[in-house]
């Protein structure tokens, strides 16, 4: 299982306080949706209070919606600068989307062919009228000749409303494209009729991929609010021509209404006062503009750049693109529900979708009479800027508070992680492998849980020392408590075998004398032990040759143990060590005598010194008994013996093994025990380490 910190934990759980921005967030969703629903309500109340108002100009409404003698009504839209009369469309660029379009009448189709359609846009700039006529047509005749009748070539006609109410009409035919000059048809006193010229209107054609266009000005004292449009359509392959007008079918063709912005109706909205960013349209039953007002363009304060903020919600612009900016009518679904009765709201996105605008549409009524509705507009750049601060106030905060705790929480998971390692260390150090206690742990001074902890370490340790002293110190205890009364015995003995010699005696002061012998070892041992602990750190190192002291040691052991076979194998000379050599005798005698106490008969005890790039390595293997699993890393503690069970004279309290192990840290080296991987015996390894100076050879 992977080991996972304290302080990764406090990180990981730090990481949670980022759920605030996220809440915060979708409380700002929330918030967006109230202040939609609030402007909504904002623009119905505005367009409601001006449809109140409008009420007592219901006449503006009923005059502008009349098409029951003239047809369908022009608008003219108001233009801020001259128009070059040229025949092309760049001066019209933004009204072209807002251009009436007619069409010929349905009686034509019978002569098999399609008749003419043609876009017609008016404007009106200081004391003239522009007319600009888009026709369709897949083919024309131009003029030939003197030819002027209407009918024998494609020709434009105006009618107009002259003097005594009268109607008259102002043709426009040529014999090829460019500058076209007006006229009208006059009877003469013998019944003919001749052309006149109308020098006061100008015109220019030209050709189109679809057709043609005519671009026309005229006066306005001419048009009287009135202008009507007939375009004949003349096909070089059929008798007859065709004809479209802007009346549609009504005959005989009158002159359509001008439409224009009330002046009264403009006053209105002006008295209102606007907010900056808010428009309103007021039209007519046909969804005409009579006046509008405002502008949806707004300055909005911009914060500094921000990728994450911009991502999530982009920053409100005043640069995008209108398409009702010159509008001549409206047609969107809540001007139609408007003008079905009804009040409706509308959001729709800018062409260009960098903007999203509101529109709340009311009905205009005067009296049960539907004449109109007034439209307000306002995009939501306001409620998106609003909205963009508050989140990017949020964020702030959240940030910067996320990052504070997290800092805060770092500093402390590092601290308590320093003070439980440390901790930690010092009761490592405390205690060594084979469980001596050779440190102290410090009390700390906190008044915490880790301060309690450790003074609670601090004190558990202190008696664990004084323990492992009072165990240290019972081997000397004990042989001095014990020699006192053996010399008693045996003192007793002695006399006792001076005053009598009786032969009945014998056996028994001998088996007192046995008991005294081994109990003299006993006390011996012990005494050895407490020895070496407390000399071991003063022995002085000298250098020799381990291969000559082991092959001097078996030499010995032959001739103490006959009946055991012991041979040293793999061992170089000369093998030249600094150490001490009367312990390194010592070690491996009590090895030996540990390999035989264990060891089958008949069987050999190997000793093997082999060289490594880390020092010498010492092995002793021995066939028989073999170590239980458990003890293998404890049979070199003080007063540990495998050899309660065994009938031997010589007493064993478990210090060989120890005694070899305080030789072997005295060099500096290891010493382990493992049972050989068959199973027949154990083996004893010793690694004595080489300093780089080490007069090893």
């Amino acid at each position: 299982m992977p080991r996972v910190t304290i302080r990764a934990k406090l990180l990981l759980l730090s990481i949670v306080m980022l759920s605030i921005p996220y809440v915060g967030f979708q409380y700002l969703r929330e918030t967006e949706r109230y202040l939609q629903s609030s402007l909504e309500d904002s623009l119905l109340a505005v367009a409601g209070a001006l449809a109140v108002s409008l009420q007592n100009q219901s006449r503006i409404f009923r005059n502008s919606s009349k098409t029951d003698q003239s047809g369908y009504p022009l608008f003219v839209h108001s233009l801020s600068y001259p128009i070059h009369i040229d025949g092309y469309t760049e001066d019209w660029v933004d009204y072209l989307d807002w251009s009436d379009r007619f069409a010929h009448s349905e009686q034509t189709l019978e002569l098999g062919r399609s008749g003419p359609s043609f876009d017609l846009v008016v404007g009106a700039h200081e004391q003239n009228v522009n007319l600009l006529i888009r026709i369709t047509d897949d083919s024309f005749v131009y003029q030939r000749g003197g030819l002027f009748d209407p009918n024998e070539a494609d020709t434009v006609e105006l009618v107009l409303n002259g003097d005594n109410s009268e109607l008259q009409s102002v043709y426009f035919g040529t014999s090829g494209p460019g500058p076209v000059a007006a006229y009208s048809i006059v009877e003469n006193w013998d019944f003919s009729v001749s052309r006149r010229p109308e020098n006061n209107i100008v015109g220019e054609w030209r050709e189109t991929e679809q057709g043609y266009v005519v671009e026309i000005r005229i006066p306005q004292f001419r048009v009287n609010d009135a202008v009507g449009i007939v375009v004949h359509d003349r096909d070089a392959n059929s008798p007859e021509s065709l004809k479209a007008s802007t009346a549609g079918s009504l005959e005989p063709i009158a002159p359509n209404a001008l439409l224009r912005t009330s002046a009264q109706l403009q006053q209105t909205i002006e008295r209102v006062g606007l907010k900056k960013g808010r428009r309103v349209w007021m039209i007519n039953r046909n969804g005409q503009v009579l006046a509008s007002g405002g502008s949806l363009a707004s300055e909005y304060k911009r914060g500094a750049i921000n990728f994450l903020y911009t991502w999530i919600l982009p920053a409100a612009t005043d640069s995008f693109e209108d398409d009702l900016r010159s509008a001549s009518r409206l047609r969107g679904k809540e001007v139609l529900t408007a003008l079905g009765g009804r009040k409706s709201t509308r959001w729709r996105s800018s062409p260009d979708e960098r903007a999203v605008i509101v529109s709340a549409a009311h009905p205009v009524r005067a009296g049960n009479e539907l004449i109109g509705a007034v439209v307000v507009e306002e995009t939501t750049n306001s409620i998106q800027t609003l909205q963009r601060d508050a989140m990017a106030a949020l964020f702030n905060k959240s940030i910067a508070i996320f990052f504070g705790v997290t800092f805060i929480l770092l500093v402390f998971a590092s601290r308590l992680s320093y003070r439980i390692a440390k901790l930690r260390d010092q009761s490592e150090r405390a205690i060594d492998q084979h469980g001596r206690v050779v440190g102290t742990i410090s009390e700390s001074s906190a008044s915490d849980e880790i301060g309690d902890l450790s003074r609670s370490y601090a004190a558990m340790v202190g008696r664990l020392a004084d323990y492992n002293a009072y165990l240290e110190s019972m081997a000397s205890k004990l042989s001095h408590e014990l020699r006192t009364p053996l010399t008693v015995v045996s003192s007793s003995l002695q006399n006792l075998d001076s005053l009598s010699s009786g032969s009945e005696q014998e056996p028994y002061l001998a088996r007192a004398r046995e008991g005294t012998e081994r109990l003299h070892n006993l006390v011996s041992r012990l005494s050895e032990a407490a020895r070496l602990e407390q000399s071991v750190a003063n022995v002085e190192f000298e250098e020799f040759d381990l291969t000559v002291l082991l092959e001097g040691c078996v030499d010995g052991y032959r001739n103490i143990y006959p009946h055991s076979q012991i041979q040293l194998i793999h061992a170089q000379s000369p093998c030249r060590f600094l150490g001490s050599g009367d312990l390194i005798a010592q070690l491996m005698d009590k090895l030996i005598d540990n390999a035989i106490a264990f060891g089958s008969d008949n069987e050999p005890i190997d000793i093997s010194m082999e060289r490594q790039p880390n020092g010498i390595e010492l092995r002793v293997v021995n066939r028989g008994s073999l170590l239980p699993e458990a003890m293998q890393s404890q049979i070199f503690n003080s007063m540990v013996s495998l050899r309660g069970a065994r009938s031997d004279k010589e007493p064993h309290l478990g210090l060989g093994l120890f005694i070899s192990r305080l030789i072997v840290e005295l060099h500096g080296g290891t010493i382990s025990a493992r049972n050989l991987t068959d199973d027949s015996g154990v083996e004893v390894t010793v690694l004595l380490p080489v300093s780089e100076d080490s007069p090893v050879a």
